[in-house]
């Protein structure tokens, strides 16, 4: 997934369970609106390959000026 949407992917908590999963997204762009596309692809891109369903999502975005 990394390398398709060019982001850094983790798996951030959870790792012992082999029924759920907790992953980490980051993308960095100069642009908001494209870092939300982005995060937005990924989510219906994991929908369409994992085998479960997508219990909670949270987005944090940060600006600097």
């Amino acid at each position: 997934m990394n390398r398709k949407f060019r982001v850094s992917v983790a798996e951030v908590d959870l790792e012992e369970s082999l029924s759920f999963s907790q992953l980490g997204v980051a993308v960095v762009s100069n642009d908001r609106t494209y870092g939300e596309r982005v995060i937005h692809r990924i989510l219906e891109f994991i929908e369409g390959i994992v085998p479960g369903r997508i219990q909670e999502v949270q987005t944090h975005t940060e600006s600097y000026e």
